[in-house]
């Protein structure tokens, strides 16, 4: 919610000074200083590179009869430097501005303040709780003659005691794009795909005849899920192949520490492991 500054010019006893308008509105950007954003606590730090530039922010404006208003813009957005996992919190942020106009008339007392306690508003309340997310995409097993379900959510992390959750309250990540890589054994390119709304879909890698909603891919996740399912290879394809979900930057996480922050990966397996002949049905319980 743009943080707003209304200003009224004062005479020296108190009363409004009218004509401070038009020429003689004296407020402009390069005139204010000491613009700061501050979060509590102060780990971690903002990144405010996708704020507007001083020299335009706050859009400053003559109402006429003595008052003006500064609106500050978001920009494209404050974020939060991500750096190891953390617990949920609010996103307290304060912001604070010297108010002075060209002939170095200042407000009564500056810095001018915003959400020095509790926050500047956003538009679900006073705080919007901020959580540290990940996608996460975990291996599968099953025959090379059946669709093969793989786990794939939305995640975030909410202590050391618990780790990461699913984000069951996730409806409006975007799908991310599903690649196939390393195929091993009797698995080839071309032999699996993404159960989606047909080719290429949302997945990027989907069949080319789509598939019912039951078992389609998701745009947007149900309770943080996906619902990603592979397309069976068929009699003949046994074998593996890496799968890997492009992930936004914010949902990246150090699966390999050394590498940093990447997408997630997993190995879809197909019928290694047939069992006897005779089987026909097979449940494995963890």
């Amino acid at each position: 919610m743009p943080p707003v500054i209304t200003v009224t010019a004062q005479a020296l006893g108190g009363s409004i000074t009218q004509n401070y308008t038009g020429a003689l509105f004296r407020l402009t950007n390069a005139a204010l200083t000491g613009r700061v954003y501050t979060p509590t606590p102060a780990s971690p730090a903002l990144t405010l590179s996708g704020l507007t530039a001083t020299t335009s922010d706050p859009a400053i404006a003559s109402a006429g009869g003595g008052v003006g208003t500064l609106t500050f813009s978001s920009g494209t957005g404050i974020a939060f430097t991500r750096g190891s996992a953390i617990a949920p919190f609010n996103a307290n942020i304060a912001l604070a501005i010297n108010v002075i106009d060209a002939d170095g008339a200042a407000a009564a007392a500056n810095p001018v303040a915003f959400g020095a306690s509790g926050g500047i508003g956003f538009t679900t309340g006073t705080n919007s709780v901020q959580y540290f997310g990940r996608l996460t995409l975990g291996n599968a097993l099953g025959s090379e003659l059946l669709d093969l379900p793989m786990p794939l959510a939305t995640q975030y992390y909410i202590s050391s005691a618990a780790g990461f959750i699913t984000n069951t309250a996730d409806s409006c990540t975007g799908a991310p794009a599903i690649a196939f890589g390393n195929y091993q054994l009797n698995l080839s390119a071309g032999k699996t795909c993404v159960r989606d709304s047909g080719s290429p879909g949302v997945s990027g890698a989907g069949c080319a005849a789509g598939a019912a909603t039951p078992i389609a891919y998701r745009s947007t996740p149900l309770s943080g899920d996906f619902n990603l399912t592979l397309a069976a290879p068929g009699s003949g394809n046994s074998g593996a192949a890496t799968v890997t979900a492009t992930a936004p930057a914010w949902l990246q996480y150090p699966w390999n520490s050394a590498a940093g922050n990447s997408s997630p990966s997993g190995l879809a397996t197909f019928g290694i492991f047939p069992g006897p002949a005779s089987r026909i049905y097979q449940r494995e319980v963890y």
